[in-house]
């Protein structure tokens, strides 16, 4: 698998155009600020607009993602790639440059829809080339990819973001500022990758799946409207964290664009990590509904332990363990949503894209609501959902064991 040149194609570019997305975290509640609101903009109006802002984003990605998923698995994955980079970095070129908050809005849901094509045809293309099944390796290689984006974008954001890289510049109605570069960045990692799938990328025809087959395959797992319900949860739990720790960070601990940066940096290269070297090998040692119940409760843990920690080593040994928590649900639950439906990827992570765009739409608006009433009841009540979701996963697998136990 890993000898694929095609599959390496695809992995750079997810890690581009999610190290562009990754760019824009920690820039975004200041860039609201001084150019979209004004420099008087209460904490509160600032907290409310990211995470609507990063919502936006996402409900695009909710509702493009299936139908972008199953148009690739009827004509190819290459085009809806290509036209994903190049919408993409329009998108962020275009943010970087306005000053109206409904400009904002609008290219913040054009970039999510062109997202959708990238991580839902992306996901899937590398679907296409698991060998023997091996979805649960495919899908780790491809959180591999995406963890790393994390790491490099808002560590490199923290960079560009920098007071002593500032200007400020007015062309008409619109405004070249320091807190501009990151988006203009992630428009030219986006505009990187269009050779790499131009060139690199061909595609791959999979052969129907017989219905035996398929039934095989789906028989041992959860039902597809569970695996959708869970990753729907972990999602919002993930996204509550990513569109407030900004604010947590800025806000309660004081922390400036650089730390906030190595913060979102740490969770990603965690994810990303943990994917790429442990969870492959973890499938043959423990079963799929363990390892997503310990991944629950490390996320649920680290989110709760974010709450009280006020130095940054807390900080970031809260951020290691949620971030490994969710490093062994993404992949398990993306594998087992495309074993469910193997000749058809596209559509299968497709729906599963929409699953988690509800999750990602509801965590950072509910995120920013109680980030107004307390700054620590984003993380207390995301972590609730995930320690009640991991004790009920837990419960029923010890039941099932017990039941088989009584009929041998």
């Amino acid at each position: 698998m890993w000898r694929n040149g095609r599959l390496w194609v695809v992995l750079v570019t997810l890690f581009l155009s999610t190290a562009g997305f990754g760019l824009t975290l920690p820039a975004l509640p200041f860039f609201v600020e001084r150019l979209a609101l004004g420099p008087g903009a209460s904490d509160a109006q600032v907290a409310f607009h990211v995470g609507f802002l990063t919502a936006v984003y996402a409900l695009s990605q909710m509702l493009f993602g299936p139908m972008l998923g199953a148009a690739s698995d009827r004509w190819g994955r290459k085009p809806f790639l290509l036209g994903g980079l190049l919408g993409f970095a329009v998108a962020q070129a275009v943010f970087g440059l306005v000053t109206s908050l409904a400009t904002l809005y609008a290219a913040r849901a054009l970039a999510g829809l062109f997202a959708a094509a990238l991580l839902t045809v992306g996901s899937a293309a590398i679907a296409d080339m698991a060998e023997d099944q091996d979805y649960l390796r495919a899908m780790a290689s491809r959180g591999m990819a995406v963890g790393l984006g994390v790491v490099v974008g808002p560590a490199l954001s923290g960079f560009l973001s920098r007071g002593s890289m500032h200007g400020h510049q007015m062309i008409g109605h619109l405004m070249l500022d320091g807190f501009s570069i990151p988006f203009f960045t992630a428009a030219a990692l986006a505009l990187a990758s269009v050779p790499l799938v131009t060139f690199g990328f061909e595609e791959r025809t999979v052969p129907p799946t017989p219905v035996d087959e398929l039934e095989a395959v789906a028989g041992p797992l959860p039902s597809l409207l569970d695996l959708l319900v869970l990753s729907a949860a972990a999602q919002l739990a993930l996204a509550a964290f990513e569109a407030t720790f900004a604010l947590y960070a800025k806000g309660v601990l004081s922390f400036g664009t650089v730390e906030i940066g190595w913060g979102y940096a740490v969770c990603g290269g965690v994810m990303a990590g943990f994917q790429g070297l442990l969870v492959g090998r973890l499938g043959g040692r423990l079963d799929r509904a363990t390892q997503i119940a310990i991944g629950f409760a490390g996320l649920g843990l680290g989110l709760f332990s974010l709450a009280f920690t006020r130095s940054w080593p807390g900080v970031v040994g809260s951020i290691t363990v949620l971030a490994t928590g969710m490093a062994l649900l993404a992949p398990n639950l993306a594998a087992a949503v495309t074993a469910r439906r193997p000749g058809a990827p596209g559509g299968s992570l497709g729906l599963q894209n929409t699953a988690l765009g509800v999750g990602q739409v509801i965590g950072p608006i509910a995120g920013s609501v109680l980030f107004t009433l307390g700054p620590t009841l984003p993380f207390l009540a995301a972590s609730a959902v995930c320690v009640v979701i991991s004790g009920t996963l837990w419960t029923r697998r010890v039941s099932g064991h017990a039941k088989l136990e009584r009929l041998r």
